[in-house]
């Protein structure tokens, strides 16, 4: 079994995820688990290790210091995250399609 990198999809999760819970909607193991159990649900018969609670805690961690230009979170973060965030910041109408993409490929309600 192997790990592998994120996609620009996965990484729109985390950051909506990530704005739940600078709003006060969520909490962040609340939201690593439900983006853990949305990540795994297709992927479950694949040979690979996919997206457990606390790599997905690790890595809401980089979105929040790139959301907060780097006065909270875990500064080690990929070209992707810093890429999909300044997605976010500056052109959101693109990050929202995105966005609708990873909620089709992910859903909800698995």
């Amino acid at each position: 079994m192997k790990n592998r990198p994120w996609d620009k999809y996965e990484v729109a999760l985390l950051i909506e995820g990530y704005i739940r819970i600078a709003n006060g909607n969520a909490n962040r193991k609340d939201v690593a688990k439900e983006i853990s159990e949305r990540l795994r649900y297709e992927k479950k018969h694949e040979s690979i290790t996919y997206r457990n609670i606390n790599g997905i805690t690790l890595q809401l961690g980089a979105i929040e210091y790139l959301m907060t230009d780097g006065a909270h979170g875990i500064s080690h973060v990929s070209n992707l995250f810093k890429e999909i965030v300044k997605l976010y910041k500056e052109d959101n109408c693109a990050f929202q399609h995105l966005l609708e993409e990873a909620n089709k490929m992910y859903p909800k309600n698995y």
